[in-house]
C-alpha cells in the first residue's frame, strides 16, 4: 500500500547520503592539496555524485533550511531580549499598550 512512498523516501535518503559523501570527499581533496587533484579523485566523484538536479535541489533545500534557522534564532533572541527589557520600560502590567496585553 505504501510501497511507493517508502521507495521514494529510500531514494531521497540515498541522494542525501550521496551528497554528504561527495561533500566530504571534496573537503578532503581541498584540504589535502587542492592543486594536485588526481584522476582517482575525479573518478570517485563522478561515480558517486547524485544524478540530475538532485544535488542542486538538496543544496537549495539546505540553504533555505539554514536561512529559516537563522531567522528563527534571530526572532527568538529578539523576543527574549524584548521580554527582558519590558520591566525597565513599563513598571506595571497596566502600563503596557493594550495590544500587548491582549
Amino acid at each position: 500500500m505504501f510501497e511507493g512512498l517508502l521507495n521514494n523516501l529510500k531514494d531521497e535518503i540515498k541522494t542525501i547520503r550521496s551528497i554528504i559523501n561527495i561533500s566530504e570527499k571534496l573537503r578532503e581533496i581541498i584540504a589535502d592539496n587542492p592543486s594536485q587533484l588526481n584522476t582517482e579523485d575525479l573518478k570517485y566523484l563522478q561515480a558517486n555524485a547524485p544524478l540530475g538536479d538532485k544535488w542542486l535541489v538538496n543544496d537549495h533545500c539546505s540553504s533555505i533550511t539554514r536561512l529559516y534557522a537563522l531567522y528563527e534564532n534571530f526572532v527568538e533572541n529578539l523576543v527574549g531580549d524584548w521580554i527582558i527589557l519590558l520591566p525597565q520600560l513599563y513598571s506595571c502590567y497596566q502600563d503596557l499598550p493594550e495590544s500587548v496585553r491582549n
